[in-house]
């Protein structure tokens, strides 16, 4: 069964998010592995846990545990843009926050 968390370190990060609550953990998507893997060194150096998925889908799973202190979400993924992501997530827990990144360089005025 799928938790929709993507690597075993994303495992042991919620784990370890939902037993040390003081550590901050940042949930980050995007449909580039490469980018999540850069982005997972840069905060985990920083001293966050954290957790990726590279869908919208597989987010709003992890994002409903409740562990997520601030997301980190790539605009422009297949399925479910980040925008339509970010506002599900918003009317879920809208104390969260939720940043959108893009390698676009034209985004939708809708925002």
């Amino acid at each position: 069964m799928s938790t929709g968390i993507a690597t075993r370190k994303d495992k042991a990060n919620a784990k370890r998010a939902e037993s040390k609550p003081w550590r901050k953990t940042i949930l980050c998507v995007d449909d580039d592995l490469n980018l999540l893997a850069i982005r997972r060194r840069l905060l985990e150096n920083a001293g966050y846990l954290v957790l990726t998925t590279p869908s919208g889908l597989e987010s709003l799973k992890v994002f409903s545990t409740g562990i997520v202190d601030a997301v980190i979400l790539d605009y422009e993924m297949p399925i479910m843009n980040g925008g339509d992501v970010a506002a599900q997530m918003h009317r879920m827990k809208d104390d969260v926050p939720l940043i959108l990144v893009s390698g676009a360089i034209i985004l939708q005025e809708n925002l």
